[in-house]
């Protein structure tokens, strides 16, 4: 768990996913793997009906799925695209979150700019004259920030 110290349970992962739960939605998911490699409190996926015995094998506590497999007696979130709405699982409960910093060139900067510490600023951004750019803050590229803007820490 790398976003948050506080457990998934199959249940919220199936609404993040807009997925069909079959089973108990109130069961922790403590990880994620393949269906051999899993253990319990992972959750793995079926790509497809020809894994579906290797996942009546598996030791994975849930599956994310194509469709309602009725021989698999473990929760199953069925959604239309199983690999797909896996990574997304991945990405938003098992990954820290992509915090870049730094500036990448080309900028333009106008005179008296002030920048805070662990900016984030994108290519092509352009700086007006008496900014002021707080701490963390993340300036996608292409933005263009005005004479005299204040932006907070934090911002994005």
């Amino acid at each position: 768990m790398t976003r948050s110290s506080r457990i998934p349970t199959v249940g919220e992962i199936a609404v993040f996913l807009s997925g069909t739960l079959v089973g108990n939605a109130d069961l922790g998911v403590t990880g994620v793997s393949g269906l051999e490699e899993a253990t319990a409190g992972d959750l793995s996926y079926v790509a497809g009906d020809r894994f579906n015995k290797v996942a009546m094998r598996s030791n994975a506590a849930a599956f994310v799925v194509g469709r309602r497999i009725p021989e698999l007696t473990k929760p199953q979130i069925v959604v239309p695209h199983p690999a797909y709405a896996f990574v997304r699982v991945v990405q938003e409960y098992f990954c820290p979150p992509y915090r870049a910093r730094g500036i990448v060139q080309p900028i333009v900067e106008g005179e008296d700019v002030r920048l805070g510490p662990d900016v984030s600023i994108g290519p092509f951004v352009t700086l007006g004259r008496h900014v002021t750019i707080g701490a963390r803050v993340v300036l996608s590229p292409g933005v263009f920030v005005g004479d005299g803007c204040h932006i907070g820490d934090d911002s994005h």
